[in-house]
């Protein structure tokens, strides 16, 4: 995206133009925003100037994050000494912004347009290089969903999920504690514009938590009404 972000416009102006800014947003504050209705609605309405004093979120801090650049963000996680691993994503196919991104300490660098099995094939020789062989499952609880052999057992006993209802329970559990929208959700499972019923998350949620909530097992996957769905261990 070009970065400079005018915030006398709607919020759901600036989203339109930049949708990669949405959670970005929400994560600085702007909780209504995860919600389709609320961003169509008062987004069309609200500016980010006025939204940052209904918020009380320094309007410096929100400009100062939405238009900070790829190279500004490892630039200031390598100066901070943090070496979380970094693979740039960018339309950016010049040899001298290649080297820039390198120099300032990203790990790897990919031009748009990628193919998608070629970017999850350098993610995983980043967790090799930067973490070792690290497991590929992910516990909750008692819920472990193994994201490689693509299984679920919860209290030790297997469970059997259709293959949407895997993804969706996948999704949930790489984004264990966040708010995750029902479009979101949805725009993860399928990967093309879905025609069919609108409550179609709902459904499968509801399918999920038939399956791995049983007996005296704690819910895991808690409703948050206006905003979706959030996967942890305590509502």
């Amino acid at each position: 995206m070009d970065n400079i972000i005018d915030v006398s416009i709607p919020v759901a102006q600036v989203v339109d133009k930049h949708p990669e800014v949405l959670d970005i947003l929400v994560d600085l504050g702007f909780k209504p925003l995860a919600n389709p209705i609320m961003r169509n609605t008062v987004g069309r309405k609200t500016s980010l100037r006025m939204g940052s004093k209904l918020a009380g979120i320094k309007l410096e801090t929100i400009i100062s994050t939405l238009e900070m650049n790829g190279y500004e963000v490892v630039k200031n996680l390598r100066t901070n000494k943090n070496e979380t691993a970094v693979l740039m994503l960018t339309a950016r196919d010049g040899i001298d912004e290649k080297i820039k991104g390198l120099d300032l300490g990203a790990d790897d660098y990919l031009v748009k347009p990628f193919d998608f099995r070629e970017l999850l094939a350098r993610i995983r020789v980043l967790v090799r290089r930067k973490y070792g062989n690290v497991s590929n499952e992910i516990q909750i609880d008692d819920l472990i969903v193994d994201t490689s052999k693509k299984s679920v057992t919860r209290a030790g006993k297997n469970i059997e999920l259709t293959g949407k209802e895997y993804e969706v329970l996948e999704y949930l559990v790489q984004n264990k504690g966040r708010v995750l929208s029902r479009d979101k959700i949805r725009d993860s499972v399928w990967d093309y514009g879905y025609e069919g019923e609108s409550n179609i998350i709902d459904v499968l949620i509801k399918n999920i938590r038939k399956k791995i909530d049983v007996g005296d097992s704690k819910p895991l996957i808690h409703t948050k009404r206006g905003l979706g769905y959030v996967l942890k261990e305590e509502e």
